[in-house]
């Protein structure tokens, strides 16, 4: 078997900063860190020999919508494995959040 990269994902965002702030966060709990930006726009994490998920700026240059059916999954462990992935989920939404307030409070200016 040749090398490839067992789970590769992507999902389209309008506000990369702030989806990158929050994949960011939560995927660095399942030590999946950010392998390089997207240039336009979003971010891969992972790496390609175990997996790798990408949030990016849709390719077409188009808004980002949501996918009927679309889906990623993200294998872990053991149920404590999980509860920890959704406690940092919700931990990473608020501070998603926050950076997302910031920003729009710095644009402003």
């Amino acid at each position: 078997m040749t090398d490839v990269t067992p789970l590769y994902a992507t999902v389209g965002s309008n506000d990369p900063a702030r989806a990158m702030a929050f994949y960011g966060e939560l995927l660095g709990t399942l030590g999946w860190n950010k392998v390089f930006d997207n240039p336009a726009g979003g971010a891969f994490y992972g790496h390609p020999n175990t997996g790798m998920f990408a949030v990016v700026t849709p390719f077409n240059e188009k808004t980002a919508t949501v996918g009927n059916g679309t889906m990623a999954g993200f294998a872990l462990a053991t149920n404590a494995a999980v509860d920890a992935s959704k406690q940092a989920a919700a931990h990473a939404d608020k501070a998603a959040d926050a950076q997302s307030d910031a920003n729009k409070a710095a644009a402003k200016k």
